[in-house]
């Protein structure tokens, strides 16, 4: 969890509030936020679980209504797209679209989630 002096050096001035699961779920139905911090927990290695759960039109968990059908038919293509460079640089264009829509700032990434060399 980032706290608020860590949210200050990326320049993100804030006061946070810390809420209980039992309370988010209802405060993310009503839109009774200013901005929310969703952690997206997903598979490392295949992006559509992500795109389809969270940001597709439609979908349960697309807390914030994003809705765009190029974005949609992007997914769609990416995820039938058999050779990996391909899809590589599809993934990058639905990226994109995400960034420039400000749906999906990312703000850390969990240390789980990363590898280094140990020399």
């Amino acid at each position: 969890m980032l706290l608020n002096s860590q949210l200050k050096e990326i320049y993100i001035d804030t006061e946070l509030d810390i809420v209980d699961t039992t309370q988010w779920y209802p405060k993310i139905m009503r839109k009774d936020y200013t901005i929310g911090a969703t952690p997206i927990e997903t598979g490392v290695d295949d992006p559509d679980q992500m795109f389809y759960e969270n940001f597709y039109t439609g979908a349960a968990r697309n807390y914030s209504g994003y809705s765009d059908p190029e974005f949609d038919k992007l997914v769609d293509r990416q995820s039938s797209e058999a050779d990996p460079e391909k899809r590589r640089q599809i993934v990058w264009q639905i990226e994109r679209k995400l960034a420039e829509a400000a749906v999906r700032p990312v703000l850390f990434y969990p240390v789980g989630a990363s590898c280094c060399s140990l020399m």
